[in-house]
């Protein structure tokens, strides 16, 4: 459920044995020694967590480097948030916890014993007290899950139209959308796609091009995140208390599970296919679009005007046939939009969060 998070470990005190070992450096800068992870996928350059946030180029927004730091003050520092406290060095990690843990071209979802695991490991490898580990404050992070759907749902990328409180859309042709508001942002995307064109797996195109027909015929993999960039002005509900810290990240996984769901009921959905309308449109002629054309037209103007107001205005002597037509015709319909990608989508979401939730 967690996948890229940015967290900062106040007087880590770091020992000169996991310096040496999993450290260069250090170099000084303005009254601080920075030491640099070695390895580091590479650098970020974003170091001050109070940067105002642009969007102006929002593919290389998120396509920052992982990175971790370690920060030692010649003198003692406060923090925003207290500045009566004597903060003599910092540890920053900003990883992808759940590539780490299962690897770069997985699409496994981090449950609660998996994350906390992840948290371990990097306390051991430092030497880190666990508890003054759980107690780092995360600055950024990122829910999200991946739902194994069938493969007719492809087309379920334009079901999403809009976002409260989130009034920037960028759309990926048909293969992605991310809605994007003050510091945080929502994306839905074809996860397969995302790992091909990364070359995550299958490098060779020859091989690329063999291979994903036959991964695609049966699944298809929707990506569903939430981008939080600075966690202290997130203002959806009352969440931002809820992941402040590793350690109420635990303690509130369950909730945060929640608050996906709920996130995506905030989500404007327009449910305008059904796998098995799309079944009856994919590779016909014109004719079947045309159906779902008049059958979307009915459904917008309503089943009871469409018959009382427009079929009296056709001729009078066929009224009789034309109604048992339309009528049979619009009910038809209605059977196979009634399993919508809405419905199905909602279901297997629920059942994900649930699978991931602390269930001790």
């Amino acid at each position: 459920m967690v996948d890229r998070i940015k967290f900062i470990v106040d007087n880590a005190n770091l020992s000169h044995i996991v310096l040496n070992e999993h450290f260069f450096g250090p170099i000084n800068s303005k009254g601080v020694k920075i030491y640099y992870y070695k390895n580091n996928q590479n650098v970020d350059e974003e170091d001050d967590e109070n940067k105002l946030i642009t969007y102006n180029d929002y593919d290389s927004k998120y396509k920052k480097n992982f990175y971790i730091k370690y920060y030692v003050y010649d003198k003692p520092r406060g923090l925003a948030s207290n500045q009566s406290a004597k903060i003599g060095n910092q540890l920053i990690v900003h990883r992808n916890f759940r590539k780490e843990f299962y690897g770069e071209a997985r699409i496994e979802d981090l449950d609660y014993k998996k994350f906390k695991e992840v948290i371990c490991r990097y306390a051991a490898k430092f030497q880190i007290d666990e508890s003054r580990m759980l107690k780092a404050r995360v600055t950024k992070v990122e829910f999200g899950v991946t739902l194994r759907l069938k493969s007719d749902m492809e087309a379920i990328i334009p079901c999403f139209v809009s976002c409260e409180n989130l009034p920037e859309k960028v759309m990926y042709g048909n293969t992605g959308v991310t809605f994007i508001g003050g510091n945080y942002s929502v994306s839905f995307y074809d996860k397969l796609k995302r790992i091909l064109d990364s070359r995550a797996m299958m490098k060779n195109q020859k091989r690329r091009a063999i291979h994903e027909p036959m991964v695609r015929k049966n699944n298809f993999w929707l990506r569903y995140e939430i981008k939080i960039e600075k966690v202290s002005g997130f203002n959806f509900g009352n969440y931002k208390d809820s992941m402040s810290t590793l350690k109420k990240i635990l303690d509130n996984w369950n909730a945060l599970g929640d608050m996906l769901y709920k996130m995506y009921g905030n989500v404007e959905f327009v449910d305008f296919l059904s796998p098995q309308i799309e079944v009856d449109i994919k590779g016909k002629s014109y004719g079947e679009l045309d159906k779902l054309m008049i059958f979307t037209g009915i459904k917008t103007v309503g089943e009871k005007e469409f018959f009382t107001q427009f079929i009296p205005m056709l001729n009078k002597n066929k009224q009789s046939f034309f109604r048992g037509h339309y009528k049979n015709f619009y009910e038809g319909y209605v059977e196979k939009s009634k399993k919508g990608y809405g419905q199905i989508l909602d279901k297997i979401l629920l059942k994900k969060i649930d699978k991931l939730k602390n269930k001790i």
